[in-house]
């Protein structure tokens, strides 16, 4: 898998858009994928360094995501085959998810936009796991 860096100015959007706790203090009691978004809104923001590790740490701890995917979001990228924990914790939560429902099953649309831009960057995912981006 080729990774593909994405998103350079989405997630100071993402960080400043709904970040309540940023001391990292709910990391244990979080699940799964509310602890990646954490993760996601907080890690490239200085001011918010102590609760992105705290966050990590816990990721870490549970085992949620593979060596493979930690050299992915320390590289600002993406790859197919990315699980949607992994995702969200490289970009936080999407501004939008739009779902559609096939006879062969469903995909995920996540919308994640920089603040002032009309640009917007798209991931696509199936069953947990990224199949496809358009930026």
């Amino acid at each position: 898998g080729v990774m593909k860096p994405v998103l350079t100015g989405v997630v100071m959007a993402v960080a400043m858009a709904g970040c309540a706790m940023v001391t990292g203090g709910d990391a244990k009691t979080l699940p799964d994928l509310a602890l990646c978004a954490q993760h996601g809104a907080t890690y490239r923001v200085p001011a918010f360094s102590g609760g992105a590790k705290a966050y990590r740490d816990e990721i870490v701890r549970r085992n949620l995501l593979s060596e493979k995917e930690w050299r992915a979001i320390d590289q600002r990228g993406i790859f197919i085959g990315m699980s949607l924990c992994a995702m969200y914790a490289e970009f936080g939560r999407p501004y939008r998810e739009n779902r559609t429902v096939t006879a062969n099953g469903g995909q995920i649309q996540h919308v994640y936009r920089e603040i002032g831009a009309i640009h917007a960057v798209y991931i696509y995912t199936t069953n947990g796991t990224v199949t496809a981006w358009q930026d």
